[in-house]
């Protein structure tokens, strides 16, 4: 039976597993290129050929530890004895990595693997006896796999064997990552860590999915960064929302009824530019999530941007009908229904062409215009464009439905 417990295990795990991946990256040499679940969880290989296959354990209880009774180690000794036995690798050229976040047990198995420095007969002896003496079924099944290999091949593989215990576990890898970044600045490192982080989860389902063969090289991770890094250089704010939002289709139009669609269908706005306001507006809440997600916006910044907005969109407001009054001597309750879509859609337009800095950046055309929406859907509604839009959206009295599209 499967817990919530184990599968929220599991889950860390594979979590773990794809971070890792990317620390491993970043620890090898420029040249490396990495692959997962290919022949081990991860597996990469450099110019000179070295070819590392690496088990990632991690282990939520801070104090685990791996011993000689650890069904990690049988485990993983198992899938390299029979990877050897079936030719996959050559010991020689070949570094096994067992990465675990427990302790090693002193003067236990794992820990003499451990050392860059080991006896290998001992290692041998010690696995031989401990397995001719545990009562455990699943051990002794592990490790007769390493066990019928002749013994030339076992020493071999121990001295191919690498465990490294005490690794960075889930919660502390983001910043061992990110540390690497030299050519970030300090406090930009965590959002550029989170955007990297997001096309790698990216990247690796594409790989995933499309079952490639293909390794993927550390020059396509260094130039990813060095992309996100650029858009920090030149005042922009990060956009996952590129990639993370999908434009929507006109079946979503008419099942959508948010009011800042229902503004825009008041005063007369086709279906093509909603549809285009749509995309804004999620991508604005994409983005602006991130950024306060990932502490590169606060609270006061958000408000201070959209009160910005809201003062901007005022003058756009309060100017056109101000002009129509003076032009048409005609006062807005007397204005009919076609002059109102009309001065709406002025509004409309002059409000979208509107540029505000956030702080003290240019953000991407969608963040005004999606913010804007953002305020026109509030509850009450912080903006709108039709003439008399208070009366038709917030107010008590009339209904959305009793708007005329």
């Amino acid at each position: 039976m499967t817990t919530s417990h184990s599968a929220g295990g599991q889950a860390i795990g594979y979590y773990y597993q794809v971070v890792y991946a990317l620390y491993h990256l970043f620890q090898g040499s420029d040249e490396l290129q990495i692959a997962i679940e290919r022949a081990d969880d991860i597996e990469t290989i450099d110019k000179k050929g070295l070819l590392q296959l690496v088990q990632t354990k991690h282990h939520q209880n801070t104090d685990a530890r791996i011993s000689n009774s650890s069904i990690d180690l049988w485990k993983t000794l198992s899938i390299w004895s029979s990877y050897l036995e079936s030719g996959m690798f050559l010991p020689e050229n070949t570094l096994l990595l067992l990465v675990t976040t427990a302790s090693a047990s002193p003067n236990s198995i794992p820990f003499l693997l451990s050392q860059d420095q080991r006896d290998t007969n001992k290692v041998l002896d010690k696995i031989i006896t401990y397995t001719n003496s545990t009562k455990s079924d699943d051990i002794k099944r592990y490790a007769s796999v390493f066990l019928q290999l002749k013994e030339k091949h076992q020493k071999m593989l121990i001295q191919s064997i690498k465990i490294l215990d005490r690794s960075c576990n889930i919660t502390d890898i983001g910043s061992d990552i990110a540390a690497k970044f030299h050519g970030t600045h300090k406090e930009h490192r965590e959002p550029v860590y989170q955007a990297l982080l997001g096309w790698w989860f990216e990247r690796l389902t594409s790989h995933l999915f499309d079952r490639s063969v293909n390794f993927i090289s550390k020059d396509e991770v260094v130039d990813r960064l060095a992309i996100i890094n650029d858009n920090y250089k030149k005042g922009q704010l990060p956009s996952p929302s590129e990639s993370e939002v999908e434009f929507p289709q006109i079946a979503d139009l008419s099942r959508d009824q948010r009011k800042f669609i229902r503004q825009l269908q008041a005063i007369g706005v086709g279906d093509r530019r909603i549809l285009n306001a749509m995309y804004d507006h999620d991508r604005a809440v994409t983005d602006r999530t991130h950024w306060a997600r990932t502490k590169l916006m606060f609270e006061n910044d958000f408000n201070r941007f959209d009160d910005s907005l809201t003062r901007e969109w005022v003058e756009c407001f309060e100017g056109t009908i101000e002009k129509y009054i003076l032009e048409h001597r005609k006062m807005i309750e007397a204005i009919d229904d076609d002059e109102c879509k009309l001065l709406g859609q002025e509004i409309y337009n002059r409000a979208y062409s509107m540029t505000v800095s956030i702080i003290g950046k240019s953000p991407l055309p969608h963040i005004p215009r999606g913010s804007l929406h953002m305020l026109a859907n509030a509850s009450p509604s912080r903006i709108g464009w039709h003439p008399r839009f208070q009366e038709l959206f917030d107010s008590t009295s009339v209904e959305a439905k009793d708007v005329k599209p």
